[in-house]
């Protein structure tokens, strides 16, 4: 896995790292720890970890493995006691809702089950719901757009903003360096994030984070090129 990529390089370029078991399968947790460690040695960024969360003992073998934030979704919908107990035990700060979305008909939805079930709730009030459950982050991850490489679904902020307080990540659509700061320029997001730069484009975050410094967007000048290592 890690000789498709110089990870060590590509972190450079990277504020934290995200990665999500999304096995449909009952989930084979020994395989995926097994994959993170593969994936993440000399990772020295917060580290992010999602997929099949659906008990305090599963949320352990994350934590314990070397996770600083549990990515959560469908068990967010199908048992917010859960939530609630995850973020008594590990605080606000290590719990992240990630919530799948689309548009429905003209109208935003929200999706668990890996995009295959709707939530039987108006999206207002179904971040209004996961806020309340003590959450630390959003995770906005465009079912739309997730993949194409065509831009974030930065429609959606308006109406996250009005009810958002805890700060919010945009994912799904990310295909160059604009893209990010189209996203980051507005007041409403805190961070963007991409799977298709970070595993098919060469260069491509190096010089995004460039570009986004170069741009007067507040990020850590410390990513290193090919000039400098």
């Amino acid at each position: 896995m890690r000789s498709n990529y110089n990870f060590e390089y590509v972190a450079q370029s990277l504020d934290e790292l995200i990665i999500l078991n999304v096995d449909r399968s009952v989930a084979n947790t020994l395989n995926f720890i097994a994959a993170v460690e593969e994936v993440s040695l000399n990772c020295f960024i917060p580290l992010g970890l999602g997929g099949h969360i659906k008990s305090l003992q599963d949320a352990e073998v994350l934590i314990s493995n070397g996770a600083d934030k549990l990515i959560i979704n469908s068990s967010i919908y199908r048992n917010p006691t859960l939530i609630k107990n995850l973020v008594s035990k590990y605080g606000s700060q290590a719990v992240v809702a990630s919530i799948d979305f689309k548009s429905v008909d003209g109208t935003w939805k929200a999706f668990v089950d890996q995009g295959a079930t709707e939530v039987d709730m108006p999206i207002v009030e179904y971040l209004q719901h996961v806020i309340s459950l003590g959450v630390g982050e959003l995770y906005l991850n465009s079912i739309d757009l997730d993949g194409t490489g065509q831009g974030y679904c930065l429609d959606i902020i308006q109406t996250v903003s009005k009810i958002s307080s805890i700060p919010v990540i945009i994912a799904g659509g990310a295909g160059n360096k604009n893209h990010f700061l189209n996203a980051l320029e507005s007041q409403s997001i805190d961070g963007a994030s991409t799977a298709n730069l970070f595993n098919f484009i060469g260069e491509a975050l190096p010089e995004a984070r460039k570009h986004l410094i170069a741009k007067g967007i507040n990020l850590s000048n410390w990513a290193k090129t090919p000039s400098n290592l």
